[in-house]
C-alpha cells in the first residue's frame, strides 16, 4: 500500500503571491491544467481511498486529477487535519518572496522561524503536529484497503514528507513544494521520531 500526497494545482493566492492559509482562493486556469496533467501520471490507477483539505482548492484539484486519470471514485473524504497553516494575521499578506524581504520584516519569520506563530495562527510546528496526528489518526488506519490519494497543500505534504524521512525540523521552510507535486510515501516505512 501506497500513499500519494499531491499538493493542489495553483490557486489565486498562488498567483497573487499572498500566504492563502486558510482562505479559500480557488483554482487559476494553470492551476486546473496542472491538476489534469497530474491525472495523467495515474492513468487506471485505482485508489481505495481519496481524502482532501476542507479547502476548495484541494477539492477540486482531487476532482480533476481523478477525471484525468479516468479512475470513478466516489466523493474524496474531507479532512480537517489537512487543511493548510493558518497564517493568522498574515491570512492574504503579500508574499513576495524571501529575497525581496527586507531583514527584520516578520514575514521572513512566518517563511524561515518553524516555531514562530503568527498571532491567531499557527507556526511551521503546529502545522505539523495537526498534519501527522491527521495522517497517524484518519489515513494510515486506512492503510489495509490499498492505496490512497490525499490531496493537501504546500505546509502539510512538506510536513509529512519531513517526518517520513526522519529529517529534522529546520529542514522544513527548505523542503520543495511546486504545485501538483506528487510524492509517494511507503507507510511501512513510517516512522515518527
Amino acid at each position: 500500500m501506497t500513499v500519494f500526497l499531491v499538493r493542489h494545482g495553483q490557486s489565486v493566492g498562488n498567483a497573487d503571491r499572498m500566504f492563502s492559509g486558510m482562505t479559500d482562493h480557488p483554482l487559476t486556469e494553470l492551476g486546473r491544467a496542472q491538476a489534469t496533467e497530474a491525472g495523467r501520471a495515474f492513468a487506471g490507477h485505482g485508489f481505495a481511498h481519496v481524502v482532501t483539505s476542507e479547502l476548495s482548492r484541494a477539492i477540486e484539484t482531487a476532482d480533476r486529477l481523478l477525471a484525468a486519470a479516468g479512475v470513478q471514485h466516489g466523493q474524496p473524504r474531507r479532512l480537517r487535519g489537512l487543511n493548510e497553516r493558518d497564517f493568522g494575521v498574515f491570512e492574504c499578506a503579500d508574499d513576495p518572496g524571501l529575497e525581496h524581504l527586507p531583514e527584520g520584516d516578520l514575514r521572513r519569520r512566518v517563511c524561515l522561524d518553524v516555531a514562530y506563530r503568527p498571532k491567531n495562527g499557527e507556526s511551521m510546528i503546529d502545522c505539523l503536529e495537526r498534519a501527522v496526528t491527521c495522517l497517524e489518526t484518519e489515513i494510515l488506519p486506512l492503510a489495509g484497503d490499498g492505496d490512497i490519494l490525499v490531496v493537501a497543500h504546500g505546509n502539510v505534504i512538506r510536513s509529512l514528507v519531513l517526518v517520513h524521512l526522519g529529517w529534522p525540523l529546520d529542514l522544513l521552510p527548505e523542503m520543495p513544494s511546486r504545485n501538483c507535486l506528487i510524492t509517494r510515501i511507503e507507510p511501512a516505512g513510517w516512522v515518527r521520531t
